[in-house]
């Protein structure tokens, strides 16, 4: 859809009463964009690239009770999470976005093609849990969606805030989410690391996958992945300042110096760069609004990263940084 045309439609939709709007976007999501042709396929790379990225640091996801921020409409990284081994999963939202259909739908794709699960996941699965899974499905039309998920390691809670989560501190392994942080206030993103260092244990990790790009090029070719940072802050609100596209534009260096000021040393910083953006930004054919021109073009050309923190340790400071 080219990208006016979808920033008309979601800012007619977040016009409507919120039940009618969220219906409205549901339906517009399911016709013409991410949900068209859903398939939780797509999200076994964000579970694997968590899981391993905890390991590589020596910790353990297996039996390990994690905390998603923005769990979506199917919580599939936490199911395949399980599937893997975690304990549990409390994943939030601060609206009620899961839906029941899709969810089980998910579930029984996963199920029913237990070869390239196992193909995806390897040594990763734990053979018993899928089983487990199958099980589950066979009365799950019968249960209220809240008691499926539970028996598959998946407490969801929403409406909920994950800046104010209520969970007892020092009681999460792990702190996550994939695609989630860039829609989010540079305000609520620090209320919400501070809450995720009050609830890791001490040996604790926060995994985080940002997506830098202008999510309008997710379905507009025509234009690039930072096509939005051409507006000022004025007109992208007027374009994309609802509550169904809301992009805060912070960039990879932004994101590093707000993990570091919430109280955490970066482990693990893998930024991807466009190369192509990075040659256009050096011949200066890119126009830029007046909050990005300070900064360098390889920071501007990063359309994504992965981001491993731990909490900082009191009388160290927050600036190791283990790039790959």
């Amino acid at each position: 859809m080219q990208w006016r045309l979808k920033s008309l439609v979601q800012n007619a939709a977040a016009l409507l009463p919120e039940q009618a709007g969220l219906a409205m976007y549901y339906l517009m999501q399911r016709s013409f964009g991410a949900l068209r042709d859903y398939s939780p396929w797509r999200r076994t790379e964000a579970a694997i690239g968590i899981f391993d990225r905890i390991r590589r640091l020596d910790a353990e996801p297996v039996n390990a009770t994690f905390f998603e921020v923005g769990t979506g409409r199917v919580p599939v990284v936490p199911l395949l999470l399980w599937l893997m081994g975690a304990k549990r999963t409390i994943t939030v939202d601060l609206n009620r976005y899961l839906s029941t259909s899709l969810t089980l739908s998910a579930m029984r794709l996963l199920a029913a093609q237990q070869n390239e699960l196992r193909g995806l996941l390897g040594e990763r699965l734990v053979a018993d849990r899928l089983a487990s899974l199958e099980m589950q499905l066979d009365s799950a039309a019968r249960r209220p969606i809240a008691e499926v998920l539970s028996r598959v390691g998946i407490d969801y809670r929403a409406p909920s805030d994950a800046a104010h989560t209520g969970i007892v501190d020092k009681s999460i392994d792990f702190h996550i989410s994939y695609t989630v942080l860039e829609h989010v206030s540079e305000a609520s993103i620090r209320a919400i690391l501070a809450e995720g260092r009050r609830i890791l244990a001490p040996a604790g990790l926060a995994v985080h996958f940002i997506d830098y790009s202008d999510h309008f090029s997710h379905s507009d070719r025509s234009i690039d992945a930072v096509h939005f940072l051409r507006f000022e802050d004025r007109q992208w609100q007027a374009l994309a300042g609802n509550r169904f596209m809301y992009a805060n534009r912070l960039r990879d260096d932004d994101f590093l110096r707000i993990a570091r000021e919430a109280g955490f040393d970066i482990e693990i910083h893998e930024p991807r760069t466009d190369t192509e953006i990075l040659e256009k930004l050096g011949r200066r054919v890119l126009p830029l609004a007046r909050r990005f021109r300070d900064k360098p073009d390889p920071v501007l050309a990063t359309t994504h990263a992965w981001l491993v923190l731990r909490p900082a340790s009191k009388g160290r400071g927050a600036e190791v940084t283990r790039q790959s």
